[in-house]
């Protein structure tokens, strides 16, 4: 039987934004002490599950629902959380961990409510400048909450200790800002392939990816998220139809979602525009690498991400996102001329023209590119995991 120094329970996730913060923060207590047992509990989504499990560690589902249901099927949100509760209950009970890690998404709530019921400490972790639901409704019941923004203190209590670590990123993309890595060899010696080739399928391998580069031609990433954004796809191709010219000198990388994908692939290849078009991309950090602009939503883990890789963005903020933390996002970066905004309005014909309007600068402007991504790579917190694991290893020694 395995003998553990210490236990570390990480509660939350329900998306990429909220896990991978946390996983990465696990992954840099391990490496401190490989002795370190790390336990995740979370919603009963697969996907989630399954990022946990590929990155190594276990993973307890709970039934929880997303805090939206409570006035949609309150009956069966509150059920639900009791359910999460009692097994919230069971596992604090049975694990015994020295520290509970709250990463955000309503999963964590019953979580961390056990854990102040069995006075385990409990560390708080906040990606957004606004807090979400969860962090506002456990602030009170927390030791500690780790912030990437000192803006964010703003909206805690005044009493609660703070700690503004940043937004820890995974270690590949990290080393982007410590090096300022140059584009891969393999991306270097790849060869151009448009999508009128054959545009590419959740299948297709890694060095099928890497051969559709053309070395040399600077690349404009599209970002519509692992889900997709409909209006985000939506938008490029709008400008990609009025600007046609504007894109001679530049390759598409759009990574779609699984709805928009054959649309936008389909439509690329109609415009005979030089694109490399996927559902979901897993290797980030080769992108981040090449890519010159970024178009995406203003969540604060990507955001985190380009800043360490140092690319510009123009930001189109999702118009529903709780307490407006996107656009609040958005709004901190363009402040430091890292990024431009571009509002998801419900006239979609305006969001359209305004990105088109945008990346009419853009692409034609190195210069004006080249100061964006230096403000960019000075928003960038290299440490942030390493912040986060000496505040909790602070609490496991007192």
């Amino acid at each position: 039987m395995t003998n553990f120094s210490r236990t570390i329970l990480f509660a939350g996730g329900g998306s990429g934004g909220h896990l991978f913060p946390g996983i990465t923060v696990a992954e840099e207590l391990i490496r401190r002490d490989s002795s370190t047992r790390i336990v995740f509990a979370g919603s009963d989504r697969g996907i989630e599950r399954d990022i946990v499990t590929q990155h190594g560690f276990e993973h307890h589902s709970l039934p929880v629902e997303p805090s939206t249901q409570l006035r949609r099927r309150p009956v069966r949100f509150l059920y639900r959380y009791w359910r999460a509760q009692q097994q919230a209950r069971k596992i604090i009970a049975t694990l015994r961990p020295d520290v509970v890690i709250g990463l955000g998404g309503f999963a964590s709530v019953p979580v961390i409510s056990a854990a102040k019921q069995s006075d385990v400490t409990r560390i708080l972790m906040e990606q957004n400048t606004v807090p979400g639901r969860a962090t506002r409704w456990l602030a009170g019941r927390s030791d500690c909450v780790c912030t990437s923004f000192e803006e964010t203190a703003r909206h805690l209590p005044k009493n609660l200790a703070i700690n503004i670590t940043g937004n820890p990123v995974r270690p590949a993309i990290t080393q982007l800002a410590k090096s300022h890595l140059i584009p891969a060899p393999h991306i270097q010696a790849a060869v151009r392939t448009t999508v009128a080739a054959g545009p590419l399928t959740s299948g297709s391998s890694k060095n099928d990816f890497a051969d559709r580069f053309e070395p040399g031609r600077k690349i404009l990433l599209t970002l519509g998220g692992s889900q997709g954004a409909v209006a985000v796809n939506r938008a490029v191709l709008h400008a990609a139809m009025q600007h046609y010219r504007l894109f001679q000198d530049w390759q598409i990388v759009h990574q779609t979602g699984k709805q928009d994908f054959e649309h936008v692939a389909a439509t690329y290849d109609q415009l005979g525009i030089d694109a490399v078009v996927k559902p979901f991309f897993d290797d980030m950090t080769s992108l981040y690498r090449k890519a010159r602009l970024v178009v995406s939503r203003a969540g604060a883990t990507s955001l985190a991400e380009f800043a360490c890789a140092g690319t510009p963005a123009i930001l189109i903020p999702y118009p529903n996102a709780i307490g407006d933390h996107q656009v609040q996002n958005a709004e901190w970066y363009r402040q430091r001329n890292a990024a431009r905004i571009v509002f998801d309005k419900p006239q979609s014909d305006e969001t359209d023209e305004q990105l088109a309007e945008e990346l009419s600068v853009l692409l034609s402007n190195a210069g004006q590119l080249n100061r964006m991504e230096m403000a960019m790579r000075s928003c960038a917190n290299s440490d942030a995991a390493a912040s986060v694991a000496d505040v909790v290893e602070r609490f496991i020694e007192h």
